[in-house]
């Protein structure tokens, strides 16, 4: 709950709602998607995922990783 950085989505709180039985987590809104909805777009569209846009995705994911495993937050 206490990590702050631009790579890794934040996490804002949970509850438990008792009339679904389900635990729920508030997290913050990522305007552009997630990966795997990106992935499943250009598949439907019958496109191919422009490597710059892999590349992108493969530094966040690192940098986010990268983050956690330095503690800095």
């Amino acid at each position: 709950a206490s990590i702050e950085n631009r790579n890794i989505i934040a996490y804002k709180e949970a509850f438990f709602d008792e009339e679904s039985n389900s635990l729920c987590i508030v997290m913050e809104f990522a305007d552009g998607g997630d990966l795997y909805n990106k992935i499943l777009q250009y598949k439907k569209d019958k496109q191919l995922f422009p490597e710059r846009e892999i590349w992108d995705c493969l530094i966040q994911m690192t940098r986010g990783l990268q983050a956690l495993h330095e503690g800095k937050f």
